[in-house]
């Protein structure tokens, strides 16, 4: 599923397109965000609970903690 995710950067958040929705979590670049993140060597810093229960649940994303 990770691959259907995109990056809109004008809007500055990832989508991914659901059921004929689209989801998205908004950021700011101010480090990155997972795949992208590591990719870009940039780091991700967690606001939003819901990011921050997957990184918790996800331990091979916790060296992108900023």
């Amino acid at each position: 599923m990770a691959s259907n995710v995109r990056d809109n950067t004008e809007l500055h958040r990832f989508e991914l397109d659901a059921e004929g929705h689209v989801a998205f979590s908004n950021y700011k670049r101010a480090g990155g965000v997972l795949d992208i993140a590591r990719s870009q060597g940039l780091k991700v810093m967690t606001v939003c609970p819901f990011a921050k229960s997957y990184i918790e649940r996800h331990p091979e994303y916790a060296d992108l903690l900023a």
